[in-house]
């Protein structure tokens, strides 16, 4: 006995030791449970949508629940082109300037710009607020719209089952002046009274020639999404990196709600509130806010890839899985463009009914795109530290424990 030899183990005055012996002897392992780890990306679907509905409206908001399965690819499209108009200093409108990208795609040349131009001028989105009065058109506008129907009244009747809404009316008489048309429905949910024209555009043929003034629902919707959510979900991204029990499954259902978030800035371009930071501020103003509505769009469509990406490689998912999700994910963006293309127009609430029902439509699209989140977590393994032990935890990072908690 006396000949065997046993490793020198370091004395209890190790500080590093002693540290770590205190940690965990108190709140046991310093790493989060699984079921733990799932918390904050149930959080991002749930708050994400509540937020979407109470700062861009009902329609939006169900829109959302829908289209946030399957919408990296419209994040990552969307977030590409408004960064492209963002270098060359030109704010994002949307409407036709996005739909000239789109119009010599196969099948949606002729349909896509009537059915946005149907949409937006839709009695559904005057009563979100929003007030859209006929464009004056010019020679060469006019041209280009019969180059889209064809140039022949045969190939528009062709396209006239495509109109699930009566087709917007078009005028070379300038519209009424901001004063003709009255103050704006409800000063309630607005920062500001007066009406904001939009500048019309030679070039443009879908022009929403007014709209309402940025709202403090809207602004703080796009905090959410442009400002806190890019540093957070990078943040999440970085502490979540490596692999371990169900790694890959959190990271798919992260992806779900990181794009709950990302579609609002795909949908409302809000170049109006670009606008009106110009009055106040200067042009300066008005270009940052363009390139910080972009590069947060495409920064959070590169997270959701990425999310998508690790998930594939850690779950591990069939070969399969990868052009299925291209492909479903392809005719999603599509078919979102021709129900929800990108224009500056706003379908926030402007009223106490309206927000509730944003408010609510919000809360019910949370409960449908974190409920793979939350399926998740409950079969998840509770093995590792609680949430309160790992808040407790002296060895973890203060960026840790915000990431555990916040969505």
């Amino acid at each position: 006995m006396s000949s065997l030899d046993f490793p020198d183990f370091p004395s209890s005055s190790d500080p590093f030791l002693t540290s770590r012996s205190s940690s965990t002897s108190s709140y046991g392992s310093c790493d989060l449970s699984p079921h733990d780890r799932f918390l904050s990306s149930v959080l991002t679907a749930f708050v994400g949508s509540i937020i979407t509905g109470i700062s861009s409206g009902f329609f939006v908001a169900f829109c959302t629940a829908w289209i946030c399965w399957v919408a990296g690819i419209r994040i990552v499209v969307v977030g590409l082109w408004e960064v492209a108009l963002a270098a060359r200093l030109k704010p994002t409108r949307g409407g036709d300037q996005f739909l000239r990208l789109l119009r010599h795609v196969p099948l949606l040349n002729r349909s896509i710009a009537f059915r946005t131009g149907q949409i937006a001028n839709h009695p559904f989105f005057n009563k979100q607020g929003a007030s859209y009065e006929p464009v004056r058109v010019s020679n060469e506008d006019e041209e280009e719209l019969q180059h889209l129907r064809g140039n022949t009244p045969e190939s528009t009747s062709q396209t006239a089952h495509l109109m699930p809404f009566p087709s917007p009316s078009y005028s070379r008489e300038p519209s009424p002046s901001p004063a003709a048309q009255g103050p704006p429905t409800s000063k309630i949910f607005s920062s500001s009274s007066r009406t904001k024209v939009q500048a019309s555009n030679r070039s443009s043929m879908f022009r929403f020639t007014s709209s309402p003034p940025p709202s403090i629902l809207g602004w703080i919707g796009w905090i959410y999404a442009a400002l806190y959510s890019p540093i957070v979900q990078i943040l999440w991204l970085a502490g979540n990196w490596s692999d371990g029990p169900s790694a890959g499954n959190v990271k798919l259902v992260r992806a779900i709600g990181v794009s709950v978030t990302a579609l609002s800035l795909t949908m409302d371009t809000r170049a109006r509130y670009g606008e009106s930071l110009k009055d106040w501020l200067g042009p300066w103003a008005q270009r940052t806010f363009t390139i910080i509505h972009a590069v947060s769009c495409l920064t959070l469509g590169l997270v959701i890839a990425i999310l998508l990406i690790l998930a594939v490689i850690q779950l591990p998912a069939p070969v399969f899985f990868i052009p299925v999700y291209l492909v479903f994910s392809t005719i999603w963006m599509f078919g979102s463009f021709l129900l929800f293309p990108p224009f500056d127009g706003s379908t926030a609430p402007n009223s106490v009914p309206t927000f509730l029902a944003g408010l609510l439509m919000g809360a019910f699209g949370g409960l449908f795109t974190s409920a793979p989140a939350f399926g998740s977590m409950m079969f998840a393994s509770t093995d590792g530290a609680t949430l309160k032990e790992y808040l407790k935890c002296d060895t973890v990072d203060t960026w840790h424990k915000f990431i555990a908690i916040f969505p």
